[in-house]
């Protein structure tokens, strides 16, 4: 067995052990949607370490053009869902006074995009693939990043909603780019092995911080 199989499995065993959680704690009546929907994504999050699992146990590497796709789109259109739908009205209503927190918060993502075009067409071009389809999980996950982005740095509202999620909105941020470091390298390379490790970080942290700030929305 492999240091980068036992890597994967690990982080496997992570995800499957944070999705559990929240799914026996948060599936139940009274719940936020919000921690639900999060819950969904974690749990999308361990299929794809699964494919991965399969993948690395088979051929020794990962490909981004595999069932895993599926699982990471679903996970950050979870992601992407819960804080646009969700949140996001409650702390932005649309008017010019706060333009400038939603151009910061795409500078990064869209910075990121370009590069990733940049990256990934001569990639795609020396491979024979389709350059569009490593770019739809890549716009996914800079979607729900742009969105983790804006919660941090946007003005907080009533009851301290923004503020008490921050928290969960950085490792949210960790998340998305330490999965784009992972499209950006091979399996067993230096960045690989940050990709995993930084996953391996937030995912296990991401539900019970999400869950300590949501307590705190209906405490005064």
């Amino acid at each position: 067995m492999t240091p980068e199989l036992i890597l994967e499995l690990v982080l496997t065993a992570i995800t499957a052990v944070a999705f559990a959680w929240g799914d026996f704690k948060f599936f139940r009546k009274g719940t936020a949607l919000y921690l639900q929907m999060v819950t969904c994504a974690v749990g999308c999050a361990f299929l794809t370490r699964v494919f991965e699992s399969i993948q690395i146990w088979r051929s020794g590497e990962t490909s981004i053009y595999s069932l895993s796709m599926l699982g990471i789109v679903a996970e950050f259109l979870f992601l992407y869902c819960s804080n646009y739908g969700l949140i996001d009205s409650l702390c932005d209503d649309g008017s010019k006074s706060f333009i400038k927190y939603r151009l910061i918060s795409a500078v990064i993502p869209v910075s990121a995009f370009v590069f990733s075009v940049v990256q990934y067409d001569s990639f795609c071009r020396m491979n024979d693939k389709a350059p569009f389809l490593i770019y739809i999980p890549i716009i996914v996950v800079l979607l729900a990043a742009y969105y983790h982005i804006k919660h941090l740095i946007i003005p907080d509202v009533e009851n301290g909603i923004v503020r008490r999620i921050r928290p969960y909105n950085m490792l949210g941020v960790v998340n998305c780019f330490a999965v784009l470091m992972g499209f950006m390298s091979a399996t067993g390379e230096v960045l690989w092995y940050v990709s995993v490790v930084l996953c391996f970080v937030s995912t296990a942290l991401l539900l019970p911080v999400l869950y300590s700030g949501v307590k705190k929305w209906t405490r005064q």
